[in-house]
């Protein structure tokens, strides 16, 4: 004859979580066209004086820099949405079956 299972009693948190990878590499999309558009307002000069950067040079430094601040401002946003959800976590009863 099969024993019966065994029950216990638990409580479970459900929340919500967003997903960090996303953000950061959201805003590192964001960082980098936000390069793009600067680059293009800032309308250097094509043809470089001596002592001034190519605008290559601009460019590239303004994606590397707007992109890593774009990600972590990313980071920093899935933080505070995390910090969010689990404030409004629901906490449920479960009977958990053991055997």
């Amino acid at each position: 004859m099969a024993k019966a299972p065994k029950q216990t009693e638990t409580t479970l948190v459900i929340r919500r979580a967003p997903k960090y990878r996303t953000f950061m590499f959201l805003g590192i999309g964001l960082g980098i066209v936000a390069a793009f558009i600067t680059d293009a307002l800032l309308g250097a000069d094509p043809v470089p004086r001596p002592g001034q950067l190519p605008v290559a040079d601009i460019l590239g430094f303004l994606v590397l820099f707007l992109g890593l601040s774009g990600g972590g401002l990313g980071l920093i946003v899935a933080v505070i949405l995390d910090r969010v959800f689990t404030a409004s976590a629901k906490r449920v009863p479960a009977t958990k079956l053991e055997g």
